[in-house]
């Protein structure tokens, strides 16, 4: 009888709590470019020898397509956006950087996770807000292909050599987290279609082991021996991002707000 009672408190204090904000369904689509990834030299699988410092300034870059769907929960002036989110990763090498006989790699991964936004001047037309949002890799077509040695961006191989030559680079295992946190204004563009615009930091955890690979004479792409060093390894890289976006919001409600002109 007390466990009853309990629950029917707490559903009665749930519906008081709901009814005093407005639900509003929502979709999101944004793109996303990170770049400067920088990560601590003590945490890479190379040998440090290989390091002068203790953070390494990479010139890799990678872009994110996001498209996400929830609920904006709206409270006076106030809302507060809860989406699950599908990511579509692209990391396409360095900016600048050239080798011969080395090309740019392509990775695509595909990444699930959520999405968290505060935004706040919610009657206004310009609305300032801060997201936070997590994904893990579920699907990539780049396991077990190269990273660049000491900047971890996907490299591939086409030259040719008149004798056998070996090189040392990393192996792609994963990427089990990535995490944004965004800064911006929304920009209201009408009714219910808006505009975003943020600016912030993301971290990327991989997972990847370190090699020593060997490739034959003449022309060819892929090694005759491939050695394993070590465990795989977890790197954490830290990257600027900005993100620019379109949101929509389902106002499933007869009566709208009022827009202020701020």
């Amino acid at each position: 009888m007390k466990k009853l009672i309990f629950i029917i408190i707490i559903l009665f204090l749930g519906n008081m709590v709901i009814a005093q904000w407005k639900v509003m369904p929502t979709v999101d689509f944004s793109h996303s470019t990170s770049f400067l990834g920088i990560y601590n030299t003590s945490s890479a699988g190379l040998p440090a020898y290989w390091y002068n410092r203790s953070f390494h300034l990479t010139g890799t870059f990678y872009q994110k397509m996001n498209f996400s769907g929830g609920i904006n929960l709206i409270h006076n002036n106030y809302s507060l956006g809860i989406k699950l989110n599908y990511q579509y990763f692209i990391g396409r090498g360095q900016l600048l950087y050239q080798d011969n006989g080395v090309n740019k790699g392509l990775m695509k991964s595909h990444l699930l996770g959520f999405v968290i936004t505060n935004r706040f001047r919610e009657k206004k037309i310009v609305r300032p807000y801060f997201s936070i949002a997590l994904s893990s890799e579920i699907k990539t077509n780049y396991k077990n292909k190269y990273l660049r040695k000491l900047e971890y961006d996907p490299i591939s191989f086409s030259f040719v050599a008149f004798n056998i030559w070996n090189t040392e680079l990393n192996i792609y295992k994963s990427t089990p987290f990535i995490g944004d946190l965004l800064v911006g204004c929304n920009f209201r563009i009408y009714n219910e279609l808006s505009m975003n615009l943020a600016f912030g930091y993301s971290v990327r955890v991989i997972k990847a082991q370190y090699a020593r690979v060997a490739f034959p004479a003449g022309p060819s792409s892929t090694p005759i021996y491939e050695e394993k060093i070590g465990r795989p390894y977890s790197l954490v890289l830290n990257y600027m991002t900005i993100q620019l976006g379109l949101s929509y919001a389902f106002d499933t409600h007869k009566r709208k707000p009022k827009i202020e002109i701020p």
